[in-house]
Order: C-alpha cells, then structure tokens, then sequence
C-alpha cells in the first residue's frame, strides 16, 4: 500500500503549526562588557598602527597575528606577520587620517570577528575612499587581543 502524497504534506504542515523560532537578542552586562571591550581593542589597533607605536601594538595583539594583504591587478593577496606592515605604507600604517566609520561585532564566548569600515582621503583624490577590514580577536587574560587582520582594498566611499 502506498503512502498518500498528500497526507504527508498535510502532517508535515500540522507539525510545523507547533514549531516556532525564537531570536533573542544579547542582554545583560557581559554581552555589553565584550562590546565596549571590543570596540577599544579595535581603536587601539587603528591608533597603534597609526601612529607606529610597537609598544601599544604588542599590548593589542599576539605576537605572531597575521595580516591577509590584498591582491593586485598582478597577482593575489598575500598573508604577512602583523610587524611587517611598517614598511607597506598605504595600508592602514601612519595614516593619521583615517576614521574607523562603523563597526560589527561579533564575540563568540573566547573568539570575536569584527569588520571595520575604514576611511580616509587618498594623497591626489578628491574624494574619500574606504575600505572593509575584517579582525579576529582571541579573549586573553588581559582582555581582546588582535590574531589576524584581513585588510580590504580602497574604493570610492559609497557614504558621505
């Protein structure tokens, strides 16, 4: 005896009647902490690299954090250790201009992602370029410590 299509669908939809979908939003004081926290240690980063300060950036990151550069119209990207972005100018170092405009955090329990939209104005441009860097943040100790970077490539500013 075959099962009728029908009656399949028909139990299906009554099971689903009964299922629901919770989101709860993050509350509470921990959930906060980890973003305030967060959201230091990403200015912490942008303002040791902006200022080649080695000391605040050893305080900020792990000594062996990684940087994905992007690729070029001659090649792909490249994945380089952290110290190493001294002498690649243009890259986020030394630019006392640029301006983290938003940020997303993601913390999960000891690990955190977060993208950052950076943007500043190129040498020669007349217009504001911006670029989207990811960060990966391990919980240490003495707080958010920057393990890898993925810096995004500059374009025109979409928003003013």
């Amino acid at each position: 005896m075959r099962f009728p299509i029908h009656l399949l669908g028909i139990v299906l939809a009554l099971a689903s009647v009964g299922c629901r979908l919770e989101v709860r939003e993050r509350t509470g004081t921990a959930a906060a902490g980890d973003e305030l926290a967060l959201q230091e240690a990403v200015r912490e980063i942008y303002r040791a690299l902006a200022s080649s300060d080695t000391g605040a950036l050893d305080s900020a990151a792990v000594p062996a954090a990684t940087v994905a550069l992007p690729g070029t119209e001659q090649g792909d990207g490249f994945l380089v250790p952290l110290y190493t972005l001294w002498s690649v100018p243009g890259l986020r170092v030394g630019d006392q201009a640029l301006r983290v405009v938003r940020t997303e955090l993601h913390p999960d329990s000891h690990v955190a992602v977060v993208r950052v939209m950076v943007a500043t104005r190129l040498a020669g441009a007349l217009t504001d370029s911006e670029g989207s860097d990811w960060l990966t943040f391990v919980r240490r100790e003495q707080g958010w410590s920057l393990v890898h970077a993925a810096l995004g490539s500059w374009r025109g500013r979409s928003l003013p």
